[in-house]
């Protein structure tokens, strides 16, 4: 599975659990079970890719706006609610 994480780092493919599932052929959970992988492959996810064509995006930079759009929506819709 670390070979797995690896070659997905060097070929600047998405990190995620279920990739490195698919690539190494095994089940999400036996990741999610083992503390060791699932943090490695958070680590690895959680480092911006290599590739230096475009704009740099982190993952969490990411998250951090999907949270706030998320948000925004709730409002949006609580205010349409009201009107």
């Amino acid at each position: 599975m670390l070979a797995a994480l690896d070659d997905l780092t060097r070929n600047s493919q998405p990190i995620s659990v279920s990739a490195i599932a698919r690539l190494a052929g095994v089940h999400r959970s036996l990741i999610y079970r083992h503390g060791d992988l699932h943090a490695a492959v958070a680590a690895k996810a959680a480092q911006p890719p290599n590739n230096t064509k475009g704009p740099q995006v982190s993952r969490n930079s990411l998250l951090s706006d999907l949270a706030n759009l998320t948000e925004r929506n709730i409002r949006l819709a609580g205010h349409v609610a009201r009107l």
